[in-house]
């Protein structure tokens, strides 16, 4: 019987491994796929990158606090010195299960002991409650994660500690350069973040997401030296109208704007830099009054967003500005994977 070589096996267990799930399922399928053969057993056992992913998302099974701990605890001893990607979802009660607080910080307690190996970190919070996982990354030694290069807090809830633990991870990780930062936040929840907050200076890529955007007027100047921004409007809220808001990121390469209301930000750019505009949206009033005034090299649309041939919403004006008009039918995945 023909086999498949080795190399290819081991690239398909181990995307398949990273896949987010239950942790206890995750185990669950780490069993399973061992008991195919000899070869997969081995190739598993032996491979730190299929124990490097760590998703921790409550499921509704039965599994104890001490059975869930005494798995993580072996998973992170085969990890070795592998890099590690942890994700934390968390809500206090809901389809995910039940969330205790001192559950979750036995949980991260353990992952905290490995920090060094910490590359990829994201929290996603459902609701207030789990709010308290902020305060416990404060105890860890982040100026220890010295190759935890991306950052993501994603967060329904309204609170000032949302913009302390960023700052508080930015500041401590030395070779943080992605962030990504959701959060149904009012306008002013940065507003005890110094705007010349040096760490802030280190992150070139930034996925944001907010309710406005005067909110994202307060968070936007802070990161002054980003080459990629990629910005989601949370909500449908009004246009700002006549405004003085301007916001500068002089650095700025790359934008992707997603949904048809992002565009309501272009208003209140300064970005000189600016080579490659990504829309996934139909083209809107503000983007069109934008590329009337300025050259731009690349303009990326999806078929939806520019029609049949990218340019059917554009005059010859606005259409003589734009170096080169691309379809796409949807934003490629690895524009996605810039911030």
């Amino acid at each position: 019987m023909p086999t498949l070589p080795t190399l290819l096996i081991h690239s398909l267990i181990s995307t398949y491994l990273c896949v987010p799930m239950e942790l206890e399922e995750l185990s669950t399928l780490r069993t399973t796929l061992r008991l195919v053969c000899h070869q997969w057993n081995s190739m598993i056992k032996n491979s730190a990158l299929c124990w490097s992913t760590f998703h921790l998302i409550r499921g509704k099974t039965n599994v104890s606090h001490v059975s869930f701990t005494s798995h993580l605890r072996a998973s992170l001893e085969l990890s070795n010195n592998a890099p590690l990607s942890i994700q934390i979802r968390g809500q206090s009660n809901g389809p995910f299960g039940i969330w205790v607080p001192h559950e979750v910080q036995d949980y991260l307690d353990i992952l905290a002991e490995r920090i060094k190996q910490w590359a990829e970190l994201e929290i996603m919070l459902v609701e207030a409650f789990p709010l308290s996982i902020l305060r416990l990354l404060s105890r860890y030694p982040f100026s220890n994660a010295a190759i935890l290069k991306h950052f993501s807090l994603i967060s329904v809830a309204s609170t000032e500690s949302i913009a302390v633990t960023v700052a508080l991870v930015t500041e401590a990780a030395p070779a943080l350069k992605c962030l990504e930062l959701t959060t149904d936040a009012g306008s002013q929840f940065f507003y005890n973040i110094p705007i010349d907050h040096t760490p802030f200076e280190r992150i070139t890529s930034l996925h944001l997401g907010v309710r406005s955007v005067m909110a994202a007027s307060s968070v936007l100047p802070h990161f002054r030296s980003i080459a990629t921004l990629r910005f989601e409007l949370l909500r449908n809220n009004p246009p700002l109208g006549s405004t003085d808001i301007t916001i500068s990121l002089p650095a700025l390469r790359t934008l992707i704007l997603s949904g048809t209301h992002s565009q309501r930000l272009l208003p209140t750019l300064d970005i000189p830099q600016l080579e490659t505009l990504f829309c996934d949206s139909e083209l809107t009033r503000d983007l069109i009054v934008f590329l009337s005034h300025r050259k731009l090299p690349t303009l990326v649309v999806t078929a939806v967003s520019g029609g049949v041939d990218g340019t059917s919403l554009l005059s010859e004006e606005v259409a003589a500005n734009v170096g080169n008009v691309e379809i796409v039918a949807t934003i490629p995945q690895e524009i996605h994977g810039l911030y």
